[in-house]
């Protein structure tokens, strides 16, 4: 397609005349995809569209869309006179179209215009001259570019005076801008304004904003695959949030903190609050690396007015905040994967730790302080907690004498690896006491440099004959440990079993044991430490 009408007749082929197309009611025209589309109309024309007010062009190369050309020996190709410039509210050009533009417009403004969107961004120099002569814009759209580094040119510090009389910028999304680095928005009053913000696919945006920077007027941020974010905003910015009512986090897989200390705020010496007052919706969603809201303690957080929140796919995140306040108003907390669930134990910090129970597929324990109450029976989890859990690391737990207490047991029916390693105070693996195990889809145990194990299961020998499933058993560096199966039934029913490896285990006797030998081990060896002990006790009763 090379042009929209053409000449029918041969009169039209010798007319002088210029040909005149009105479009009286057209409000809208949009051109995308014509490679080879050159004019309106091949011969001396000129069109009218005195209603028009929302403009896109998109990847129309041989279009010069803004350009006039107006000499005697060429046919006009005039498509958008300058005077329609004027009348536009909404622009969505491509970067060909945007240096045009930055000639029509030089020497006046486009005081009509709201909503401006660029498609590959022109340079940041004609970008920022665009902001100077669209003095009330609202929309700000920048997409698809991987050379634009800073919205705002660095050493530009535009005031008032230099830019005349520019209504506030209202709204700003960045999309799919590679190498953005920073916004700027410490160097424009424009910015500082911004009453929705929206950034996504921007790879090495480091943060939002340097602390300098207050965004008191924002309403809404979402801010989505953003991958190269380790920490959102400082603690003076999330201050200055006063008027944020949605707040959305989305695929951002290195985002540890959504408020973190930031180089150079000032040192927080005391314990100070951070009102979100008027946030009613927060999304947390697809964010591995998450593991809380803020974990400085120096920070209080309120919600007053949340009304519904949404953690997802936060498979690291076991607690909200050090200091949070319960919402008042919230109604709907939505669990990582099923939308309908609801989830609330009495406070936030237990609900998004009841959460990550929920979801939990892998866990090393040293990494979690959080759960140490739960493995010493001091808080009890809930009904659905560990039932997706498959792998169980404990290195380094010197707070731990059995690794899986009777009553964990039945949370734990879906664990198919267990690796514990380095825990010097470990003396027993299974406690099966007071409960018998139905069923373990356990498949590989992994021992190594525990010296006061002396047993893999303790106790109530019947229920520990579901091990049916175990593959590999590999035993490491365990000085203690006398017998490694416990009763021959045990030993018997390990069908599957492909691996067994004992290594440096210098005090192991057998490796299948019976049961009764093993009890009345037991019960002579708790008579002799209570004989000494008593013997002790008599000594030191004479002695006084």
């Amino acid at each position: 397609m090379e042009e929209v009408a053409r000449k029918e007749r041969l009169a039209d082929e010798i007319s002088q005349e210029e040909i005149a197309f009105e479009f009286p009611k057209l409000t809208t025209l949009r051109m995308q995809l014509l490679p080879k589309l050159k004019s309106f109309y091949k011969g001396r024309h000129c069109v009218k569209w005195p209603k028009l007010k929302k403009l896109g062009v998109l990847f129309c190369s041989m279009l010069e869309v803004f350009h006039i050309r107006t000499t005697s020996s060429e046919e006009a190709t005039i498509f958008l006179p300058k005077e329609i410039l004027s009348n536009l509210e909404t622009m969505f050009i491509t970067l060909k179209e945007a240096e045009m533009l930055k000639l029509c417009i030089k020497n006046y403004r486009m005081s009509c215009l709201k909503k401006f969107t660029l498609l590959r961004c022109p340079p940041v120099e004609t970008l920022h001259c665009f902001l100077s002569r669209m003095p009330y814009l609202e929309e700000l759209t920048l997409l698809a570019d991987d050379k634009l580094r800073e919205v705002i040119p660095s050493g530009s510090h535009m005031t008032q005076e230099n830019i005349g009389n520019v209504a506030p910028l209202k709204s700003l999304k960045l999309s799919g801008l590679s190498d953005l680095k920073e916004v700027g928005f410490e160097r424009d009053p424009v910015l500082q304004w911004l009453e929705n913000l929206s950034i996504k696919e921007c790879g090495k945006l480091v943060n939002l904003a340097p602390p300098s920077v207050t965004l008191a007027h924002l309403t809404s941020l979402k801010v989505r695959k953003c991958r190269g974010l380790e920490n959102l905003m400082g603690f003076s910015i999330a201050k200055s949030l006063a008027q944020l009512t949605s707040f959305k986090v989305v695929e951002c897989t290195m985002l540890e903190k959504i408020v973190a200390e930031q180089n150079g705020e000032d040192k927080i010496t005391s314990r100070q609050e951070i009102v979100f007052s008027k946030l009613k919706t927060l999304e947390l969603v697809d964010l591995p690396a998450l593991c809380c809201f803020c974990n400085f303690e120096m920070h209080a957080f309120k919600f007053p007015s949340l009304e519904k929140l949404i953690v997802r796919d936060c498979s690291n995140m076991t607690k909200f905040s050090v200091q949070v306040t319960t919402p008042i108003n919230l109604q709907v907390l939505k669990s990582k994967e099923e939308e309908e669930n609801w989830y609330w134990k009495g406070d936030l910090n237990a609900t998004i730790l009841q959460m990550f129970l929920h979801s939990l597929q892998s866990l090393e324990l040293s990494n979690y302080a959080e759960l140490e109450e739960i493995w010493l029976g001091k808080i009890s989890p809930a009904n659905n907690s560990f039932q997706k859990l498959t792998t169980l690391v404990v290195k380094n737990c010197e707070f731990l004498s059995t690794v899986i207490p009777s009553y964990l047991l039945p949370y734990l029916e879906n664990l198919e690896e267990l690796h514990v390693e380095r825990c010097g105070s470990v003396e027993v693996i299974f406690d099966g006491s007071d409960m018998v195990m139905k069923k373990s889809h356990l498949k590989r145990l992994i021992l190594c440099q525990l010296p006061k194990m002396k047993h893999v299961w303790n106790k109530n020998l019947e229920g520990i004959l579901s091990y049916e499933n175990l593959e590999v058993v590999a035993v490491t560096k365990c000085q203690c440990l006398y017998v490694l199966f416990p009763a021959v039934p045990l030993a018997k029913n390990l069908s599957k079993l492909e691996t067994l490896k004992i290594i440096h285990c210098g005090a192991l006797v057998d490796i299948v044991g019976n049961a009764d030998e093993i009890y009345e081990a037991r019960a002579i060896e708790q008579f002799l430490i209570k004989k000494e002990l008593l013997n002790n006790l008599s000594s030191h009763v004479y002695e006084h």
